[in-house]
């Protein structure tokens, strides 16, 4: 008994479907930046109506919407701890994923981040953009001033060692020129 051709496309689109599930594929589409293929010409409408035909700018715009950083509570306070030295329980949280979960709200709390930007949950930390935006802006400040702290410090004791070792030399000189003159 021969199989209807409905019945053969049943069977290959779940073979196919099997296939392509079992898989871990990635696709790539490509936009054309111009209308003519010409390179190192841009045509920013033409490009924008791929992206929106091809569903990426409504697939961005969810994905902003949505809670698009998420971080596992530990990660979380490994980057963004520094932004509440004075904490304790955010610098050295209970052991164990309640006291790390406990960590995440107090920091959350200390920086004022707003109830609507985030959730938390049992192990990750769930963050819109603008929130992860601000945090990453004030721990940038931060780390900036500690670079420029770091900076000063290395660069007087350069300037220190390098005076040190003038005024060895303009001794050393000195000597040398005593001796001279006591030997003229």
């Amino acid at each position: 008994a021969s199989k209807s051709v409905s019945a053969t496309f049943k069977v290959d689109l779940g073979s196919l479907m099997e296939a392509i599930n079992d898989a871990d594929p990635h696709f790539v589409r490509c936009v054309n930046p111009n209308a003519q293929r010409k390179p190192e010409l841009f045509e920013d409408l033409k490009a924008i109506e791929q992206l929106r035909c091809g569903g990426v700018i409504e697939a961005v715009r969810m994905c902003r919407e949505a809670y698009p950083a998420r971080y596992p509570h530990t990660e979380f306070l490994a980057v963004f701890a520094c932004l509440c030295p004075d904490v304790p329980e955010v610098q050295k949280p209970a052991s164990g994923a309640d006291g790390a979960r406990r960590a995440c709200q107090a920091l959350v709390h200390k920086t004022k981040v707003p109830e609507v930007q985030y959730r938390l949950g049992a192990t990750l930390i769930l963050l819109k953009r603008e929130a992860v935006d601000e945090l990453e802006r004030r721990r940038a400040a931060l780390l900036l001033g500690r670079i420029l702290v770091l900076q000063r410090t290395v660069r007087r004791c350069l300037s220190r060692a390098v005076l040190e070792r003038r005024r060895e030399i303009r001794r050393s000189l000195a000597s040398v020129l005593r001796l001279q003159s006591a030997m003229r």
